[in-house]
């Protein structure tokens, strides 16, 4: 089922989970450099640690949801018509 979230707060917004503790490796392909900024390039990515579960919330306002487990989420966006058939 794809995800059809709109804020109950602002209107607008993405769904995002909010993990903590997170430990990641990622693998440095190459710099770029332009005047005085120097950026990397990055490929690959592993995890030693998926991390914590914190709460789900709103990208645009940090709105928490009330929901705190996959469960609750698949039924809080349910009974919130959130949910659509692909």
């Amino acid at each position: 089922m794809k995800v059809r979230f709109k804020c109950p707060q602002c209107g607008i917004g993405r769904l995002q989970e909010v993990t903590t503790n997170v430990i990641e490796y990622t693998i440095v392909t190459g710099v770029t450099e332009s005047d005085d900024i120097v950026a990397m390039e990055y490929g690959d990515v592993s995890h030693e640690n998926y991390g914590d579960f914190d709460y789900y919330s709103c990208t645009h306002c940090d709105y928490e949801l009330p929901p705190a487990t996959s469960v609750e989420l698949f039924d809080w966006l349910k009974e919130n018509n959130m949910l659509e058939a692909e």
